[in-house]
């Protein structure tokens, strides 16, 4: 049987920005602070991250959609909670590469950064339109492990391709006493998914996106597969409960 995991959600900071960024055609014009975690994976044989974060003053420094950004905890503090420096992680799991899920990745200096390969591609060689998404020194020295599509990463842990926000978005099905958890991994909040339990009910892709009917299926792909979802941005998790509790 494999491993049971409990996800710790590492409240890493805040930013302040137009809801439309996660509300395709819904929601331009309303402002809100949504945070942006780490997640360290409990009960892993390997000390294992999905995501990482970035600093206030690199989100300022380098994106478009806001220049309020404060921090909340900060990176090395979140994981000494836990008796980690960035330099015992194994994995970083990479949702994909945008700075605010990506920079601290670069102080892991020792882990192996799984990130699906057409993610990769497109960073190396982003569109025009995302160029300043995508700035090639961020990826300098850090060890990427490219993945093709749905990929077991140790027992109960598995990768999924979830492509439309990016090229190569990926989520992360977490095997847990609650049954299967997934990190959405794309820019998500609680809105994205409508009701679980109603299949009708409304699906809101991201505002930010390359694909909106691939992003539009990879919504319904989470549906389908998890019994706890975990948007990425949520403020939910600001308390730092682990999931399930």
């Amino acid at each position: 049987m494999a491993n049971e995991y409990r996800i710790h959600p590492l409240p890493i900071l805040r930013i302040y920005s137009d809801k439309g960024i996660f509300t395709y055609l819904n929601a331009y014009g309303e402002k809100f602070w949504f945070p942006v975690y780490s997640f360290y994976i409990e009960g892993a044989e390997k000390n294992l991250l999905v995501d990482t974060g970035c600093t206030a003053a690199d989100m300022r420094k380098y994106s478009k959609f806001t220049s309020q950004a404060e921090d909340i905890v900060p990176f090395e503090d979140n994981l000494s909670k836990f008796g980690l420096s960035p330099q015992d992680i194994d994995i970083v799991i990479q949702t994909h590469l945008h700075l605010d899920h990506f920079l601290n990745t670069r102080k892991c200096k020792n882990a192996t950064v799984i990130v699906q390969e057409d993610e990769l591609q497109f960073a190396y060689n982003p569109h025009p339109l995302f160029a300043r998404s995508y700035v090639k020194e961020w990826y300098e020295g850090v060890k990427f492990e490219p993945v093709k599509g749905n990929s077991e990463i140790l027992p109960g842990i598995n990768v999924i391709n979830l492509p439309g926000h990016t090229a190569g978005s990926q989520g992360v099905a977490i095997a847990t006493k609650a049954g299967t958890a997934v990190i959405a991994g794309f820019c998500s909040v609680d809105e994205t998914f409508g009701d679980k339990d109603d299949v009708s009910s409304p699906i809101l892709v991201p505002g930010i996106l390359v694909d909106s009917l691939k992003a539009y299926d990879s919504i319904v792909k989470i549906r389908q597969i998890a019994d706890l979802i975990v948007p990425t941005h949520s403020d939910r998790f600001l308390n730092g409960e682990p999931i399930p509790s």
